[in-house]
């Protein structure tokens, strides 16, 4: 991980070039989007030792290989919020959802590990996209609901062993 760690921060040096060389066009020139999701499942993959499903697979992206064979969404954000497809029904919604927030030095937080139910639950009003976003704060708040017990066990998974 400390490979994925540099790697990154090489990365966001760019983007900072990039939005100092091109001012004058006042725009900011983020990674958010399939980028920030692709490295923040590998990142979450490798940490909670999971078996990442097929690119593309609705709501699905990852599911546990301790034998119960959950399913797992993974988001990643560099923003204070993020968003899920408003279109999930509460009942359909994966086993687990793991969120992530990776800062621009490479870093990365936990956000959320618990029940998809209980994001699917508290998500706010579908926007046109039909997306519907959730806070960080609020995925705190609903994270000091979850027990230990519900949440996958971080593993901190190294691919050299």
């Amino acid at each position: 991980m400390a490979n994925m760690q540099e790697t990154l921060k090489r990365l966001f040096q760019i983007v900072k070039q990039l939005e100092e060389e091109y001012a004058e066009y006042n725009r900011k020139f983020t990674i958010d989007g399939h980028l920030i999701g692709s490295i923040g499942e590998v990142l979450v993959t490798e940490a909670f030792d999971l078996a990442l499903a097929k690119g593309a697979t609705p709501v699905i992206d990852a599911h546990t290989k301790d034998g119960t064979n959950r399913t797992v969404q993974i988001k990643a954000t560099q923003i204070d919020r993020v968003s899920f497809s408003s279109k999930q029904e509460h009942e359909k919604a994966p086993d687990q959802v793991i969120v992530v927030s990776i800062g621009k030095t490479g870093d990365w937080t936990l956000e959320y590990n618990g029940p998809g139910k209980l994001i699917y639950e508290n998500l706010g009003k579908p926007q046109k996209n039909g997306q519907s976003q959730i806070s960080l704060a609020k995925l705190k708040r609903l994270m000091e609901q979850v027990p230990a017990d519900v949440q996958l066990p971080y593993i901190r998974y190294d691919k050299t062993r």
